[in-house]
């Protein structure tokens, strides 16, 4: 119930920064924030890096390209929004300059040995490049540690549905404060 209650107050919290972008912005104008968001992701594990335990010729194995995943973020970086003349929002974007993630991987093979990947990830972006880490629940090799690296490219869910993200921290970039950028009319 607590977890309930935390995720509405979440939501409504989320929801009013959202709006507060809408009534601020005049009509017919792009803007840009410095943003912080929630969105969610899919992760491409690009490589990764299993530890092996008590073999001395190895440190681990290197896989790539062997998994899939999603997970939720929270990013810095900016929003571009541009109103219509009735000071509706019509376009908004995101982009991600720094973000953690928390997330899970899964995958199945079916080759000379079956192995399921189910592992819970956490790690640190810059662009949509993440560096993490992760624990293993699923099938492991003989000697095989459940912790690893991995390096993965995210897709965030607002770059295929716009919007799709909530915005937790904003503020208007202006040409009369040089600390905050700009704003066009």
């Amino acid at each position: 119930m607590n977890r309930l209650i935390a995720l509405i107050a979440l939501w409504l919290i989320c929801h009013v920064a959202n709006a507060q972008v809408v009534s601020e912005q005049a009509p017919s104008t792009t803007s840009e924030y410095k943003a912080t968001i929630i969105t969610s992701n899919f992760t491409i594990p690009m490589a990764r890096f299993d530890f092996l335990k008590d073999h001395p010729d190895s440190k681990g194995t290197f896989s790539a390209f062997n998994s899939l995943g999603a997970g939720v973020s929270l990013n810095w970086g900016s929003i571009t929004s541009t109103t219509n003349n009735s000071s509706e929002i019509i376009d908004t974007k995101f982009r991600n300059t720094f973000g953690l993630h928390l997330g899970v991987l899964f995958s199945t093979t079916n080759a000379e040995e079956q192995r399921n990947v189910f592992s819970l990830t956490g790690g640190i972006s810059v662009l949509n490049f993440q560096l993490g880490t992760g624990y293993e629940f699923g099938t492991i090799t003989t000697g095989q540690s459940r912790h690893f690296v991995t390096i993965a490219y995210n897709i965030p869910i607002h770059a295929l549905a716009k919007g799709s993200f909530w915005i937790w921290k904003k503020e208007e970039r202006g040409a009369d404060n040089p600390n905050k950028g700009f704003s066009n009319q």
